[in-house]
């Protein structure tokens, strides 16, 4: 992680640098930096994210009473007396009072964490009670139930705007027709956007409790409401009759033309709004609640 961070203060502090080069305007100076800046914030959370999945590991969930015993009698423990069995019963049992009743996506109330903090209180319950090596049945149950749970709260599934994604590749496509260069922004800004909107299940848990909905609804929602203004617009045809009887026919398609011009307007302003909806997805999903 040292290196990454050393890679990423390298990356910016040579865009000062770039920015001196007399060969360009101060427009093109400026634009460049921007355009170079938002391609490093989207490298480093493409980049962060993906060490962040790989280094997380779940929780065992197949621990045998046989491997609790051998490892007591490696280390030469005796067996367990009955108050330290109630001890570990009882430190289980606090788990469901941390993480507290919600209403899963079929509406039924479950046991499940839906706060950062219960994860991490959870966990170092349940690293104590591996520690102990217990022998008894039912706290081994216990232990492989409730690290089951939080590896399914911890796990993360995409919850972001699959329709932004296909907005912004099309803006990205069309613009790297006439700068291919373009196509490593594309490439890049979709990758660290899918990664960023990677939301634990504990976190779209609570926005279910809260009656959210998903994140990127709103998107879809408003692309939808204006397709359909392109449909419902209506043509005007002006008939003029001449004199001699002939007839001329002036179509009007203004509403229309005005209704795709918003289509158009909304699509360029998502593509573009997509970095930093990166960087906020980011930061929720992966600093934030981390």
């Amino acid at each position: 992680m040292k290196r990454f961070t050393l890679l990423f203060l390298f990356a910016l502090a040579a865009l000062p640098a770039f920015a001196e080069d007399n060969a360009l305007t101060d427009y093109e100076r400026n634009l460049w930096v921007k355009i170079i800046s938002a391609l490093v914030v989207l490298l480093v959370v493409a980049v962060h994210t993906i060490i962040i999945l790989i280094k997380q590991k779940g929780l065992r969930t197949d621990y045998t009473v046989a491997e609790f015993s051998k490892n007591r009698a490696d280390a030469a423990l005796g067996a367990m007396t009955s108050s330290e069995v109630d001890a570990l019963n009882t430190s289980l049992d606090s788990i469901d009072g941390i993480w507290g009743e919600v209403a899963d996506s079929k509406g039924d109330i479950v046991t499940y964490p839906h706060k950062y903090s219960a994860i991490k209180q959870s966990l170092a319950i349940l690293q104590q009670a591996v520690t102990a090596n217990p022998t008894d049945k039912a706290v081994v149950e216990k232990i492989n139930s409730y690290s089951e749970v939080f590896n399914h709260a911890r796990t993360r599934q995409f919850n972001g705007s699959k329709t932004l994604v296909v907005l912004f590749a099309i803006v990205g496509l069309i613009m790297s027709v006439a700068f291919p260069p373009a196509i490593v922004a594309v490439i890049l800004g979709i990758t660290a956007y899918l990664l960023a909107s990677r939301t634990p299940n504990f976190m779209l848990i609570a926005q279910l409790a809260k009656g959210s909905n998903k994140s990127g609804s709103w998107v879809k929602r408003t692309l939808l409401s204006l397709l359909t203004g392109v449909a419902a617009a209506k043509s005007y045809t002006v008939v003029k009759t001449y004199s001699d009887g002939s007839k001329s026919y002036d179509t009007d398609n203004s509403e229309t033309w005005f209704s795709l011009l918003i289509v158009f307007i909304f699509t360029l302003m998502m593509a573009f709004l997509l970095p930093l909806l990166t960087l906020i997805n980011y930061l929720r999903n992966y600093v934030i609640y981390r």
